[in-house]
């Protein structure tokens, strides 16, 4: 698009610097389609602002929500940790009295 302005540009200077073999016409024509180019170029431009807007949102948005999802799975592994040594807990204190038990009736 930079090629096309400048060479719309170059293409208009020359018109302009043989005015006498160029119509105004032509002068008119190649002014507004470098008007039309640099209006493209200012749109592809703000598109491209709000696009990389637009995907910096969803960056930080997937990078909070992926932050979140972990720290609660961490809370749930650290349940799932505090329930399996409680169950190891009462596993042994069941052994031991299961132990007792038999010791007391071989005696």
């Amino acid at each position: 698009m930079r090629i096309q302005v400048q060479s719309l540009r170059t293409e208009l200077q020359k018109v302009k610097i043989d005015g006498a073999t160029a119509s105004k016409q032509k002068v008119d024509s190649l002014s507004t389609q470098l008007q039309n180019a640099e209006c493209t170029i200012a749109d592809l431009k703000n598109q491209v602002e709000v696009r990389t807007r637009e995907i910096k949102e969803v960056k930080e948005k997937a990078s909070t929500e992926v932050a979140s999802n972990w720290q609660a799975k961490e809370r749930d592994w650290h349940a799932q940790i505090a329930k399996l040594k409680q169950e190891l807990h009462e596993s042994k204190a069941a052994s031991a009295e299961t132990a007792s038990l038999q010791q007391q009736l071989v005696h």
